[in-house]
Protein backbone atom coordinates (compact mmCIF):
# COMPACT_ATOMS: atom_id res chain seq x y z
CA UNK A 1 0.00 0.00 0.00
CA UNK A 2 1.46 3.30 -1.04
CA UNK A 3 1.76 6.33 1.29
CA UNK A 4 -0.64 8.39 -0.92
CA UNK A 5 -3.29 5.70 0.00
CA UNK A 6 -2.83 4.86 3.27
CA UNK A 7 -2.93 9.08 3.75
CA UNK A 8 -6.59 8.56 1.82
CA UNK A 9 -7.51 5.75 4.36
CA UNK A 10 -7.39 8.57 7.30
CA UNK A 11 -10.37 10.74 5.63
CA UNK A 12 -12.57 8.18 5.89
CA UNK A 13 -15.11 6.76 3.59
CA UNK A 14 -18.28 8.12 5.27
CA UNK A 15 -21.17 8.95 2.92
CA UNK A 16 -22.78 12.69 2.04
CA UNK A 17 -25.35 14.86 2.05
CA UNK A 18 -28.79 17.04 0.76
CA UNK A 19 -32.80 17.24 -0.02
CA UNK A 20 -33.06 19.24 -3.60
CA UNK A 21 -37.07 19.46 -3.16
CA UNK A 22 -38.63 22.56 -2.97
CA UNK A 23 -35.25 24.65 -3.07
CA UNK A 24 -34.66 25.78 -6.37
CA UNK A 25 -36.28 29.48 -7.73
CA UNK A 26 -35.22 32.42 -9.46
CA UNK A 27 -34.04 34.56 -6.66
CA UNK A 28 -30.53 34.73 -6.69
CA UNK A 29 -30.02 33.84 -10.63
CA UNK A 30 -32.62 36.52 -11.41
CA UNK A 31 -30.24 39.03 -9.43
CA UNK A 32 -27.25 38.28 -10.87
CA UNK A 33 -25.88 39.96 -13.27
CA UNK A 34 -25.72 38.09 -16.48
CA UNK A 35 -22.81 37.15 -18.56
CA UNK A 36 -22.09 34.68 -21.47
CA UNK A 37 -19.49 32.04 -20.90
CA UNK A 38 -17.16 30.72 -23.65
CA UNK A 39 -17.13 27.04 -24.18
CA UNK A 40 -13.97 26.88 -25.32
CA UNK A 41 -12.23 28.82 -23.20
CA UNK A 42 -14.06 26.01 -20.91
CA UNK A 43 -12.82 23.46 -22.55
CA UNK A 44 -9.34 24.96 -22.58
CA UNK A 45 -9.19 25.50 -18.83
CA UNK A 46 -10.64 21.51 -17.96
CA UNK A 47 -13.96 22.55 -17.11
CA UNK A 48 -15.83 19.65 -18.99
CA UNK A 49 -18.53 18.69 -16.49
CA UNK A 50 -20.80 19.32 -18.83
CA UNK A 51 -18.93 18.17 -22.47
CA UNK A 52 -21.21 14.71 -23.14
CA UNK A 53 -17.85 14.31 -25.65
CA UNK A 54 -14.93 14.33 -23.23
CA UNK A 55 -14.55 11.14 -21.92
CA UNK A 56 -13.55 12.72 -17.84
CA UNK A 57 -16.79 14.39 -18.14
CA UNK A 58 -17.92 10.99 -16.40
CA UNK A 59 -15.99 10.94 -13.84
CA UNK A 60 -17.22 14.17 -12.36
CA UNK A 61 -21.53 12.95 -13.22
CA UNK A 62 -19.92 10.46 -10.54
CA UNK A 63 -18.76 12.62 -8.00
CA UNK A 64 -22.30 14.51 -8.34
CA UNK A 65 -24.10 11.66 -7.59
CA UNK A 66 -21.83 10.56 -4.67
CA UNK A 67 -22.12 14.52 -3.23
CA UNK A 68 -25.72 14.73 -3.51
CA UNK A 69 -26.24 11.34 -1.86
CA UNK A 70 -24.51 12.92 1.05
CA UNK A 71 -26.45 16.18 0.94
CA UNK A 72 -30.04 14.45 0.61
CA UNK A 73 -28.49 11.85 3.68
CA UNK A 74 -27.99 14.77 6.08
CA UNK A 75 -29.31 17.84 5.10
CA UNK A 76 -26.13 19.57 4.57
CA UNK A 77 -26.02 22.33 1.96
CA UNK A 78 -22.46 24.06 2.05
CA UNK A 79 -19.91 22.11 0.88
CA UNK A 80 -16.02 23.20 0.69
CA UNK A 81 -13.26 22.24 -1.48
CA UNK A 82 -9.94 22.63 -0.50
CA UNK A 83 -6.16 20.76 -0.78
CA UNK A 84 -2.67 20.53 0.81
CA UNK A 85 -1.09 22.65 -1.23
CA UNK A 86 -1.34 24.94 -4.55
CA UNK A 87 -2.03 23.40 -8.36
CA UNK A 88 -3.74 20.52 -6.96
CA UNK A 89 -6.65 20.89 -9.19
CA UNK A 90 -9.20 21.95 -6.41
CA UNK A 91 -10.60 25.11 -8.36
CA UNK A 92 -11.57 22.79 -11.05
CA UNK A 93 -12.63 19.90 -9.25
CA UNK A 94 -14.93 22.88 -7.53
CA UNK A 95 -16.08 24.66 -10.80
CA UNK A 96 -16.62 21.05 -12.75
CA UNK A 97 -18.46 19.74 -9.58
CA UNK A 98 -20.97 23.22 -9.39
CA UNK A 99 -21.54 22.51 -13.20
CA UNK A 100 -22.55 19.29 -12.96
CA UNK A 101 -24.56 19.83 -9.92
CA UNK A 102 -26.52 22.79 -11.47
CA UNK A 103 -27.66 20.26 -14.27
CA UNK A 104 -29.31 18.63 -11.80
CA UNK A 105 -33.20 19.68 -12.05
CA UNK A 106 -34.42 21.62 -9.10
CA UNK A 107 -30.85 22.30 -8.00
CA UNK A 108 -29.25 25.49 -8.04
CA UNK A 109 -25.68 25.85 -7.45
CA UNK A 110 -24.03 29.13 -6.04
CA UNK A 111 -20.15 28.49 -6.60
CA UNK A 112 -18.17 30.90 -4.32
CA UNK A 113 -14.90 31.69 -4.80
CA UNK A 114 -13.33 32.05 -0.95
CA UNK A 115 -9.45 32.15 -1.77
CA UNK A 116 -8.70 35.32 -1.55
CA UNK A 117 -4.80 34.54 -2.12
CA UNK A 118 -5.30 32.79 -5.58
CA UNK A 119 -9.28 33.10 -6.64
CA UNK A 120 -9.58 31.12 -9.71
CA UNK A 121 -13.13 31.03 -10.60
CA UNK A 122 -13.58 33.13 -12.95
CA UNK A 123 -10.49 32.47 -14.95
CA UNK A 124 -11.60 28.83 -15.23
CA UNK A 125 -14.87 30.36 -16.99
CA UNK A 126 -12.91 32.91 -18.92
CA UNK A 127 -14.60 35.69 -17.45
CA UNK A 128 -13.53 39.38 -15.83
CA UNK A 129 -15.42 41.55 -13.16
CA UNK A 130 -14.11 44.85 -11.34
CA UNK A 131 -15.84 43.62 -8.07
CA UNK A 132 -15.25 40.20 -5.78
CA UNK A 133 -15.81 38.85 -2.43
CA UNK A 134 -12.95 40.74 -0.75
CA UNK A 135 -15.15 44.00 -1.91
CA UNK A 136 -18.21 42.61 -0.78
CA UNK A 137 -16.77 41.41 2.87
CA UNK A 138 -14.94 45.41 2.79
CA UNK A 139 -17.74 47.04 2.28
CA UNK A 140 -21.71 48.42 1.68
CA UNK A 141 -22.18 46.18 -1.48
CA UNK A 142 -25.15 44.76 -2.11
CA UNK A 143 -24.32 40.62 -2.58
CA UNK A 144 -26.70 41.01 -5.90
CA UNK A 145 -23.90 43.40 -6.89
CA UNK A 146 -20.92 40.48 -7.21
CA UNK A 147 -23.09 38.12 -8.53
CA UNK A 148 -22.27 36.26 -11.67
CA UNK A 149 -24.98 34.25 -14.24
CA UNK A 150 -22.79 32.79 -16.58
CA UNK A 151 -25.34 31.40 -18.88
CA UNK A 152 -25.53 28.11 -17.07
CA UNK A 153 -28.83 27.23 -15.97
CA UNK A 154 -29.10 27.34 -12.11
CA UNK A 155 -25.26 28.32 -12.13
CA UNK A 156 -24.24 31.24 -10.13
CA UNK A 157 -20.80 32.74 -9.26
CA UNK A 158 -19.85 34.66 -6.35
CA UNK A 159 -16.23 35.76 -7.45
CA UNK A 160 -13.30 36.41 -5.62
CA UNK A 161 -10.49 39.10 -5.71
CA UNK A 162 -7.02 38.97 -4.16
CA UNK A 163 -6.55 40.18 -0.68
CA UNK A 164 -3.82 37.90 0.41
CA UNK A 165 -3.18 40.34 3.06
CA UNK A 166 -6.40 40.86 4.72
CA UNK A 167 -7.33 37.24 3.59
CA UNK A 168 -7.93 35.65 7.25
CA UNK A 169 -9.49 38.81 8.44
CA UNK A 170 -12.47 39.05 6.05
CA UNK A 171 -13.11 35.01 5.70
CA UNK A 172 -12.99 35.12 9.57
CA UNK A 173 -15.29 37.75 9.81
CA UNK A 174 -19.02 38.11 11.01
CA UNK A 175 -20.15 39.09 7.42
CA UNK A 176 -18.42 36.41 6.23
CA UNK A 177 -20.55 33.92 8.56
CA UNK A 178 -23.44 35.90 7.67
CA UNK A 179 -23.23 35.45 3.91
CA UNK A 180 -23.14 31.35 3.95
CA UNK A 181 -25.73 31.81 6.69
CA UNK A 182 -27.84 33.61 4.27
CA UNK A 183 -26.86 31.42 1.65
CA UNK A 184 -27.66 28.09 3.28
CA UNK A 185 -30.99 29.79 4.46
CA UNK A 186 -32.13 30.50 0.99
CA UNK A 187 -34.81 27.87 -0.78
CA UNK A 188 -33.80 29.13 -4.15
CA UNK A 189 -30.40 27.51 -3.69
CA UNK A 190 -29.75 23.57 -3.46
CA UNK A 191 -26.23 23.84 -2.90
CA UNK A 192 -23.15 26.08 -2.10
CA UNK A 193 -19.92 24.91 -3.46
CA UNK A 194 -16.51 27.12 -1.52
CA UNK A 195 -13.59 26.76 -3.05
CA UNK A 196 -11.21 27.68 -0.31
CA UNK A 197 -7.46 28.38 -0.17
CA UNK A 198 -5.15 25.47 0.74
CA UNK A 199 -4.71 24.23 3.64
CA UNK A 200 -0.89 24.57 4.60
CA UNK A 201 -0.65 27.86 3.34
CA UNK A 202 -2.17 30.08 5.93
CA UNK A 203 -4.80 29.80 8.55
CA UNK A 204 -7.80 30.93 6.29
CA UNK A 205 -9.09 26.77 6.02
CA UNK A 206 -9.00 26.49 9.56
CA UNK A 207 -11.14 29.88 10.36
CA UNK A 208 -13.28 29.67 7.48
CA UNK A 209 -14.67 25.64 7.11
CA UNK A 210 -16.32 25.46 10.73
CA UNK A 211 -19.05 27.40 9.37
CA UNK A 212 -19.38 24.94 6.07
CA UNK A 213 -21.22 22.07 6.35
CA UNK A 214 -18.52 19.31 5.04
CA UNK A 215 -15.30 19.72 3.28
CA UNK A 216 -13.67 17.79 0.24
CA UNK A 217 -9.77 17.67 0.09
CA UNK A 218 -8.41 17.66 -3.35
CA UNK A 219 -5.04 15.74 -3.89
CA UNK A 220 -2.75 15.28 -7.07
CA UNK A 221 -1.95 11.93 -7.73
CA UNK A 222 1.66 13.24 -8.96
CA UNK A 223 1.92 15.86 -7.11
CA UNK A 224 0.83 15.84 -2.99
CA UNK A 225 3.13 14.53 -0.61
CA UNK A 226 1.91 11.84 1.90
CA UNK A 227 3.10 14.53 5.03
CA UNK A 228 1.22 17.20 3.18
CA UNK A 229 -1.92 15.37 3.34
CA UNK A 230 -1.28 14.03 6.42
CA UNK A 231 -0.54 17.18 8.42
CA UNK A 232 -3.86 18.68 6.42
CA UNK A 233 -6.21 16.37 7.96
CA UNK A 234 -4.39 16.74 10.96
CA UNK A 235 -5.65 20.50 10.57
CA UNK A 236 -8.68 19.35 9.74
CA UNK A 237 -9.49 17.18 12.57
CA UNK A 238 -12.48 18.92 13.99
CA UNK A 239 -14.01 19.34 10.37
CA UNK A 240 -16.32 16.95 8.77
CA UNK A 241 -13.84 15.82 5.91
CA UNK A 242 -16.34 13.17 3.99
CA UNK A 243 -13.97 12.09 1.44
CA UNK A 244 -11.21 12.74 -0.96
CA UNK A 245 -10.62 13.58 -4.40
CA UNK A 246 -7.74 12.06 -6.76
CA UNK A 247 -6.78 14.67 -8.99
CA UNK A 248 -4.65 13.03 -11.91
CA UNK A 249 -5.19 9.84 -10.56
CA UNK A 250 -2.75 7.16 -12.63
Amino acid sequence: MDRITRALQLAGRRELLFDARDRAGPELTALARQMQVSWDVMRRHRLIADMTDHPAADAYRVLRARVLNMLRHDGWKVVGITSPVAKEGKTVTAANLAISMAREPNTSVVLLDADLRRPGVLRCFGLETERGLADYLDSELALEQVLIAPGIERLILLPGNAAAARGSELLGSKKMVNLIDDLRGRPDLGCVIVDMPPVLLGDDVILLSPYLDVVLLVVDDGRTRGDELNRSLELLDRVKVVGTVLNRAR
